[in-house]
């Protein structure tokens, strides 16, 4: 589209824009479709209002011209109007809408000639265009694609992909546009662009305003709606128009506008500057979101400043605007906060005391510079909390007129909750040109520098008290407070104190002002007048009673108030609740009076808590007679009693009179008494009712209740008191729930905290208490051993020394004990051992010498005597995931180790008991601890050694001599040379009786090796010689432990990364065959090929080379490598040549298994490949002998591979399925018909191939071949259906049919009649879905209740192609009626297919949808549908409370209870069931509607659902 420029200002329109960025509103009914005499005025309004737009183009340039109804029948026909931009003509046909559909499709714009007027008009050299308010995107995109390529070759090769394809082959049928060069021709001279209406209507008046001297631009532009239809047929030039508009004292701008405009502008963002400076501490915080804000902000942005209340989002806003002042941009900054009502941005700029929208005034101070439009306070028009949300439409307009702009951008700043909870700011939010940058909390370095300037000491501050500070608005309160010499500055403890000692400051500095101000006065008028509307803000005239605006005026100069737009408020709503807290306490009121005074909203919780803190530090008897009445009231909404009930629960000390009360609450058995019991579960009320001899009684009471309760009071107090919970634990001790009682309690508690409770767990575990639930134990012992190694130990030695069943066996014979895997008691060994080893060995090898007498097998001859559990050992093996047994092995050694490495002595006592013991594990950890000192073990060692027999015999499974193998090696440059000849003699001829003769001497190798090679005797070394000989290796390898893997390339990929051309044809001639190496883990041709293929993919064009080299005898492994690895490079100009040789050469090789992979290597070349490659792949796909029958050869779980799901895999991985596919891809890249003229005659062959899984592939050829052999493929497909029924539902097929009776729906009629009575039961669900579609997209509604006439399997279809096309289908009406019925079925499988609509219409306006919405909702299929449901509903960009109530209510009743069990998936749904029924709280105005979201909610709490009470409090004040 034409974009005409500002002659004398380079600002540039942006006309792309106009049509995009409007927000969907609830007012904008006219987008509902109409009908009749109404639709035909409506259209008449939209095509005017477009022609009006193009006129006001043509005052800005006297290059072009306008003629609406051209005279010119050539010309006029088929439009709306001419448009001579001065280079080129433009013809616009406009249409309003297409009935109830929601687009244009191929057959609807063909049946209304547009199509035949767009061909005469382009070849006529004009461009056409297209205007609408319902899109016709494929259409849009395949014009914009066809301008950008150069021809039908390149537009075809290049640009024409995806679904595209299908809505080009509609246009090249003979009734449409009848060839592809006539389609591709016509579409690169038409324009498809949707506007909306009342964008159209809003740019004419922002562009009149920009060129006239006038105050209405709306005027104006009716005004040329006038001249145009006075003037029909006459050319319309800037000239022409001007004077007609003369006529109507309508004159263009005049001289100085714009001089005006940016005074006025400037004026404007001084104000706002103005206005934040209260909120802003000094000296500035620089804040690093500024900087990352004005990145943000490129060209036809928005950038989106999100933070909490009082968190610093104006101090970033104001540098951000600093910085953008500072590059010379003109910047207009507005704060909505300070505005009445408004109907539109003329409106806006008249309350700015500007003549037009603030866009055209800030445009016009620009003049061509670089524009920023900042909108402060958009929570001001939000549904959630703004004072004018009804005016959140307008604001949308002035951004989309800043936008209309291009070198204009928009910041907006809005609270983080109301872009949650107004679905419209949402919306806006989740756009592609909006950035957001969230404003975080100060860090603790920033509050301590602010602080220090403050002149105070940061250092003095508590942790608690920087927290505090992170929120700048505090830091502003302490910076207030901070120059009053005589207070405590830093003796804040609460956000409550701060506002404190604010308010005691500023009531001083207002009477120092004014002796005689009423301070108390204005803030207790204003506090109550704002809570009795529960809002924030009152009418300054509230004041008038008793003439306080004066005294005001002096709350407003010390920033206590704040004066906007005639309202006045307090400067934050946090000091608001605190006010009227104060104020509230000297009412005669009482609670449930006030709160029964008007609906308890969430806007009453802030106050009920603000005025119970109030009232406990000030009048504590009365606080518990307000907290009693609202508990124990029958009218009081459960979310105030909740919000009360969180109040007490945090009470610091509570008294004894405080547990008095809770008790005669508890007493009436509310319904909420499980919660108020939930909430008092604090250190400080089991404290309380300890002192109060209540928690004894209750658990030696009959109560079971009172008695678990108490328990759960003990439990959450275990921490802070684990001395007085252990008391009253050890004198119960005989209880008979004693164990269960001590177990709950320690879930929850740091034994690390207190000796006391520990000594009960240690007493609990001996005695067994947790044998049934080990992982419990070591769950809470975690991290004991970090804590304190030693109570680690402790509690080692109670579960397997003291332990009553300590060596008890299990059926395997082992000890139970010692079997289990359990990942927390393996971490607290290794931790407690590698800590304190001394007391870990002392303590646990003695009883790893029980378990092996224990668990002793059968003694063997000159072999110690192995057992069940330690006996089995792998080398390497570092016991991660083992058995706890082999954990306590593995740390015993680690241990010794560690010892003899640092202190030998005193371990000596626990080795001489190992080296008495008989058995193969002693002998083990004895010799691994020698092992790692063998300096000081060695005449020790050595005498062991040379007793022969068993002491020789220790290691693994792999190599049962190992171990002493590494203690030789150990000690052998330490003994004496005397006892090294001795073990030498010992070792030289050492023969095992299980040595076969081929192995002969292996066991003298491994020992004669591992002595010192200097000091052998000359037989020695001649005999080492002789054995390192036999044996080929200097030493014997490493004993392997248990090992795992992969079959890898005989070739490593290092080495054949190297490789040269000739050490790759060497490779392969030498590695012929398939075997496999399991010595090395190796393969053959088969691993190599894997190699080769990656090595192809990187450098196709040297592979492409040596393929020409290989013969025919080459394994086809290699050959079938260098294809796949062809169709997978990346693609280069040069290379394709290069490969075509290569797939020429390897198909000339004669192998018929490379078959399958020719068509795969040509993929990425497929618009450059050559017709003899094309008819190559054609002859294999006719020729090729695989598949010679039906046999699956992909075989997915139970199923036999036969089903039509699974037919389609099948035939691509056999040779002819694999060509036909590669024949449909290539003829999908097919740019001038000369591929599918070539395969055209053949499509009836393949069509008739005996194999199912191959004809599946030859439906992709044949629907690739639709756009220049229709006929062909039509007579091919009579010939594919002729087999089995199942072939109709294999997904390729099915699209075959869509995109036939896309052009034929004829054809296709009776190959659905013949699907819905099928034996097959997947074709009668894809016969379903295809009739479904016939009758939605072919006219053809007939079949729809036909096929809903039949089976669950039909209906299945039906359900699943309804779902797909409810959102863009033009029979929605059909596809709404079908899918009530589906959510109905008897069927189940049926019913869950239609669930799925619930998903589909995600991020979709859901109000065309609430008749089918409310259906799901009322239906069964409610249950299958909820998560996906409230998901919708959550990402809704539309307003939808009605939906949200009816939701909630129902999943309520469907789920109940479970909505708080974590356990259950409606726990995790309850996340946003929560938020939609706070978010409709927050956005509903309806009275009625609140009250019932409002039960919704307290129903909610009453059950506790999951995250309800973090929902509450993150949106209780909107």
């Amino acid at each position: 589209m034409f974009s005409p420029f500002l002659r004398n200002a380079p600002l540039y329109w942006n006309q792309q824009r106009s049509s995009a960025f409007h927000v969907e509103s609830d007012r904008k009914n006219h987008m509902v479709p109409r009908s009749g005499g109404e639709a035909d005025k409506l259209g008449n309004k939209y095509e005017l209002a477009w022609a009006v737009r193009h006129a006001l183009y043509c005052v800005r340039d006297d290059r072009c011209a306008l003629i609406v109804e051209d005279n010119d029948v050539e010309v006029g026909r088929g439009s709306e109007f001419t448009y001579d931009t001065g280079t080129f003509v433009e013809v616009h046909q406009v249409k309003r809408q297409n009935g109830n559909s929601n687009g244009w499709t191929v057959r609807e714009l063909a049946d209304r000639k547009i199509f035949e007027a767009a061909v005469r008009h382009v070849a006529a050299g004009r461009h056409y265009h297209f205007v609408s308010l319902t899109p016709s995107r494929p259409l849009q995109e395949l014009s914009e694609r066809a301008r950008k390529s150069e021809d039908l070759v390149n537009f075809t090769r290049h640009w024409l992909t995806g679904d595209l394809r299908s809505v080009f082959d509609q246009l090249v049928a003979v009734a449409v546009l009848g060839s592809p060069q006539a389609a591709w021709e016509t579409l690169r001279g038409m324009w498809f662009s949707v506007h909306d209406e009342y964008d159209v209507i809003l740019v004419n008046r922002m562009l009149a305003e920009y060129n006239f001297s006038v105050t209405n631009g709306h005027l104006v532009s009716l005004a040329v709606g006038d001249i145009l239809l006075d003037n029909l047929g006459k050319r319309l030039t800037r000239t022409k128009l001007l004077d007609l508009l003369a006529e109507r004292d309508i004159k263009p701008l005049a001289p100085g506008a714009y001089q005006r405009a940016r005074k006025q502008v400037r004026v404007i963002t001084r104000s706002w500057r103005e206005s934040i400076q209260r909120e802003l501490f000094q000296p500035p915080i620089k804040r690093a979101e500024a900087d990352q804000l004005v990145r943000a902000l490129g060209p036809g942005q928005i950038g989106l400043v999100t933070g909490t209340a009082g968190g610093g989002k104006s101090s970033v806003l104001e540098q951000a605007v600093a910085s953008l002042e500072a590059t010379g941009a003109e910047v207009l900054a507005l704060r909505l906060d300070r505005f009445d009502h408004f109907a539109s941005t003329a409106d806006l700029g008249a309350q700015l005391g500007i003549e037009t929208s603030p866009a055209v005034a800030l445009a016009m101070a620009a003049d061509g510079r670089d524009a920023y439009l900042v909108i402060d306070q958009l929570d001001a028009v939000s549904l959630a909390s703004g004072r004018l949300p009804e005016r959140f439409d307008v604001i949308m307009d002035l951004i989309g007129e800043a936008l209309f702009f291009d070198s204009m951008r928009v910041v907006l700043v809005c609270r983080q909750f109301d872009v949650d909870n107004d679905h419209r700011i949402r919306a806006l939010a989740s756009r592609a040109d909006v950035t957001t940058v969230e404003i975080g909390l100060l860090t603790k370095e920033e509050v301590g520098s602010a602080v220090k300037k403050m002149g105070l000491d940061p250092m003095l501050l508590s942790p608690s008290q920087y927290v505090l500070l992170q929120l700048p608005l505090h830091l502003v309160l302490l910076g207030t407070i901070a120059s009053d010499l005589d207070a405590d500055v830093l003796a804040f403890n609460s956000r409550g104190s701060l506002f404190e000692a604010f308010w005691q400051r500023k009531r001083q500095a207002a009477r120092a002002r004014r002796r005689d101000v009423r301070f108390n006065d204005v803030v207790s008028r204003i506090a109550n007048i704002a809570s009795d509307g529960q809002v924030l803000s009152v009418p300054v005239e509230m004041l008038d009673d008793g003439d306080l605006i004066e005294d005001a005026n002096v709350l407003i100069s010390e920033h206590v108030l704040v004066s906007d737009s005639g309202r006045i408020a307090f400067f934050h709503e946090d000091f608001f609740d605190y006010a009227f807290a104060r104020m509230w306490v000297s009412r005669k009121e009482s609670l449930v009076d006030f709160l029964l005074h008007d609906e308890q909203a969430l806007f009453r919780r802030a106050q009920v808590r603000q005025i119970l803190q109030h009232l406990y530090e000030r009048e504590c008897d009365r606080f518990r007679t307000e907290v009693e009445a609202v508990l124990i009231a029958d009218n009081i909404r459960f979310h105030i009693k909740e919000t009360v009930l969180v109040v007490l629960a945090n009470l610091v000390a509570p008294t004894s009179a405080d547990a008095e009360l809770m008790l005669r609450i508890v007493a009436t058995h509310p319904r909420f008494e499980g919660l108020l019991w939930q909430h008092l579960c604090r250190p400080q009320w089991f404290a309380r009712f300890h002192e109060d001899n209540q928690i004894s009684a209750w658990l030696d009471g009959a109560n079971e209740d009172m008695r678990n309760y108490a328990l759960n009071l003990m439990a959450s107090a275990a921490n802070e008191y684990p001395g007085l919970i252990a008391e009253l634990l050890v004198s119960r001790k005989t209880a008979p729930g004693y164990h269960d009682w001590l177990r709950r309690i320690i879930r929850r508690a740091d034994v690390c905290r207190g000796r006391e409770l520990f000594n009960l767990v240690l007493e609990a575990v001996r005695y067994g208490a947790y044998d049934t639930v080990e992982h419990e134990l070591w769950l809470v012992m975690h991290d004991l051993a970090k804590h304190d190694p030693l109570w680690a130990i402790e509690l080692l030695q109670a579960l397997f020394i003291d332990h009553v069943d300590s060596l008890m066996r299990n059926e395997q014979g082992k000890v139970a004990l010692l079997c289990v895997r359990e990942h927390f008691a393996a971490e607290l060994v290794k931790e407690a051992a590698s800590a304190e080893p001394l007391v870990f060995v002392q303590a646990i090898v003695p009883y790893l010498r029980h378990v092996m007498a224990s668990t002793a097998m059968e003694e063997r001859a000159d072999h110690p005597i192995c057992d069940r559990h330690f006996s089995m050992r792998f080398a390497g093996d570092d016991s991660a995931g083992s058995e706890l047994g082999d954990v306590l092995l593995e740390a015993s050694i680690r241990s010794l180790e560690t010892l003899a490495k640092t202190v030998p002595d005193a371990i000596q006592s626990i080795l001489d008991d190992l080296a008495a013991d008989p058995y193969d594990a002693s002998q083990f950890l004895l010799y691994r601890c020698m092992s790692a000192e063998g300096k000081h073990f060695a005449d020790w060692a050595a005498s062991l050694l040379l007793e022969g027999g068993c002491r020789l015999y220790c290691g693994y499974i792999s190599d049962g001599y190992w171990a002493t193998r590494e203690l030789v090696r150990a000690i052998a440059p330490h003994v004496t040379d005397a006892t090294h000849q001795q073990l030498e003699l010992l070792f030289r001829d050492l023969r095992n009786s299980h040595e076969s003769h081929r192995l002969w001497g292996r066991l003298a190798f491994t020992f004669l090796s591992a002595l010192d090679e200097s000091r052998l005797t000359p037989a020695g070394r001649r005999r080492l010689s002789e054995y390192r000989r036999k044996f080929k290796e200097r030493e014997p390898a490493n004993p392997l432990g248990i090992t795992g893997g992969v079959i890898g390339s005989p070739i490593g990929l290092t080495a054949a990364q190297k490789m040269t051309d000739e050490q790759w044809l060497n490779a392969m001639a030498k590695y012929v065959s398939n075997e496999t190496n399991w010595q090395t883990f190796t393969g053959g041709a088969r691993e190599l090929s894997g190699l080769l293929r990656d090595q192809t993919a990187a450098d196709p064009a040297r592979f492409a080379q040596l393929t020409l080299r290989l013969s025919s005898d080459v394994n086809v492994a290699y050959t079938n490598a260098l294809l796949l690895g062809f169709g997978e490079t990346e693609v280069s100009d040069r290379i394709g040549v290069l490969v075509f040789e290569a797939v020429r050469h390897i198909a000339s090789l004669g192998q018929p298994d490379n078959d399958r992979f020719l068509g795969m290597a040509l993929q990425k070349y497929r618009r450059e490949v050559p017709l003899d490659l094309v008819e190559l792949i054609l002859d294999r796909a006719l020729h090729a002998l695989d598949p010679s029958d039906d046999s699956p050869v992909i075989i997915h779980g139970d199923t036999d591979g036969l089903s039509a799901a699974d037919m389609h895999v099948n035939g691509i991985n056999t040779a002819r399925g694999s060509l036909a596919e590669a024949l449909g891809d290539l003829l999908i890249s097919d740019s001038d018909g000369q591929r599918t003229a070539l395969i055209a005659p053949y499509l009836g062959p393949m069509a008739s191939d005996p194999v199912l899984s191959v004809r599946a592939c030859v439906a992709h050829t044949l629907s690739a071949s639709l756009r220049y052999a229709r006929p062909e493929v039509l007579a091919a497909f009579t010939v594919l259906i002729q087999a089995d029924d199942r072939l109709l539902a294999a997904e390729v097929v099915q699209r075959l049919i869509i995109h036939i009776g896309n052009v034929n729906p004829e054809v296709i009629d009776p190959i659905i009649q013949r699907m819905l009575v099928s034996d097959s039961t997947e074709t009668r669900e894809a016969g379903g879905a295809i009739a479904a579609f016939a009758a939605l997209e072919w006219d053809r509604s007939g079949l729809m209740q036909q096929a809903m006439s039949g089976d669950a399997q039909v209906r299945r279809g039906i359900a699943r192609t309804t779902v797909g096309l409810v959102a863009r289908t033009s029979s929605n009406g059909l596809a709404t009626e079908t899918l009530v019925q589906l959510m109905n079925d008897d069927a189940d499988d049926v019913r869950k297919e239609a669930s799925m609509v619930a998903s589909r219409l995600r991020h979709h306006p859901l109000r065309p949808f609430v008749q089918l919405l409310t259906a799901l909702i009322d239906s069964p299929s409610y249950t299958h549908a909820s998560t996906q449901l409230l998901l919708t509903l959550d990402y809704a960009p539309d307003k939808v409370d009605d939906l949200v109530l009816k939701a909630s209510r129902r999943f309520l009743d469907v789920f109940g209870s479970d909505a708080a069990d974590v356990r259950t998936g409606a726990a995790g749904d309850a996340h946003y069931v929560n938020g939609l029924v706070v978010r409709g709280l927050a956005q509903c105005q309806d009275r009625g509607h609140r009250a019932a979201l409002l039960d919704v909610l307290d129903q909610l709490l009453e059950l506790n659902v999951y995250g309800i009470d973090t929902a509450i409090t993150e949106a209780e004040r909107t």
